[in-house]
């Protein structure tokens, strides 16, 4: 499922979508908090299913962003609520 233009995780507004690829889906969204475009990966349920790569997944991106000094935000699919605009 795509997410619409507009919709709403947390902090973060959805803009466009980006473009989709074996890990998953790419957005292009706004950081309401930060006032920034940021982008957002919606992983594969394929991928978030397996414990193991999960596990994997997060220790490639804290390895990648320590090297790069950035900041990254997690959302947990278990917290993450998707409303829209005319809701």
């Amino acid at each position: 499922m795509q997410l619409e233009t507009g919709s709403v995780l947390r902090d973060y507004e959805i803009e466009k979508f980006l473009g989709k690829g074996g890990m998953g889906t790419v957005y292009l969204a706004k950081d309401s908090f930060l006032d920034r475009s940021v982008a957002i990966k919606e992983l594969s349920p394929l991928l978030t299913a397996d414990a193991e790569c999960r596990r994997k997944l997060k220790m490639h991106h804290k390895r990648k962003f320590k090297l790069h000094q950035i900041k990254l935000s997690i959302i947990s699919p278990l917290n993450l609520r998707v409303r829209r605009n005319h809701e």
